[in-house]
């Protein structure tokens, strides 16, 4: 029987949660769709579809429209906490963005 691991989002001190920023952002419903399919996957502790971009962060890459990707970090072993979003053509911005609010979070804790 599968493992399953909770959920979070990253909420900043002002009470922001930045992935949900991103993902409210997204005007195709199709793509909002699949974004949440690929969160429930990362829920199944074996699956294993996704790689690390450094600093305690790991990006789930997303073969649709401009190549959505979901940023998160684990907290613990059965904890995975969503950070951020964004596409091909933000890539690099947004994992600095990504690694920075992870950064700030767990200095935070």
């Amino acid at each position: 029987m599968p493992q399953f691991r909770d959920l979070k989002f990253l909420e900043t001190p002002s009470g922001q949660i930045p992935f949900f920023e991103w993902y409210d952002s997204l005007k195709d419903r199709r793509a909002r769709r699949i974004i949440t399919d690929k969160l429930r996957l990362l829920q199944n502790a074996e699956y294993e579809g996704y790689k690390s971009v450094g600093h305690g962060i790991f990006e789930l890459r997303i073969f649709y429209g401009p190549g959505f990707r979901i940023y998160f970090a684990f907290e613990n072993e059965q904890v995975v906490v969503a950070v951020g979003g964004g596409d091909k053509s933000s890539q690099r911005a947004d994992i600095d963005r990504a690694v920075s609010l992870w950064s700030r979070h767990k200095n935070a804790s």
